[in-house]
């Protein structure tokens, strides 16, 4: 079984970290940007298995923008996105909308995070 590749695109760098040491210590790669630009040049020539983002607004930065989805998916390819985000339950956005595999709202729960993560990978399989 190969190891999984999984992009964290995350405007908090404190957040992004704590990410990436709970997933590296579930066996994944993971890569992770601060902004859509960087995780749009990284897609352009790089594959994921598993897309994690805060669908952020970039000039705002901390308002959920659907347009993040709209220019993220393209770019994504056949990999699954999760959407982690504070303001989910406030703009009701659920799996499936922009391709989501999944929404998780923060704060998180780091079981839940790892069992959502694991079954969007698996469905890639």
């Amino acid at each position: 079984m190969s190891v999984k590749t999984i992009l964290v695109i995350e405007p908090d760098k404190a957040i992004g970290d704590l990410l990436a040491f709970f997933l590296k210590d579930q066996g994944y790669d993971v890569v992770t940007v601060e902004s859509l630009e960087e995780g749009k040049h990284l897609l352009s020539h790089t594959r994921f298995d598993l897309i994690i983002t805060e669908a952020f607004d970039q000039t705002h930065r901390y308002d959920l923008d659907p347009a993040f989805l709209v220019a993220l998916k393209p770019q994504a390819g056949k990999s699954p996105i999760i959407l982690l985000s504070t303001y989910v339950a406030t703009n009701s956005v659920r799996p499936g909308d922009h391709g989501l595999a999944d929404v998780i709202p923060k704060p998180f729960d780091v079981d839940v995070l790892l069992r959502k993560v694991n079954k969007a990978v698996r469905s890639r399989e």
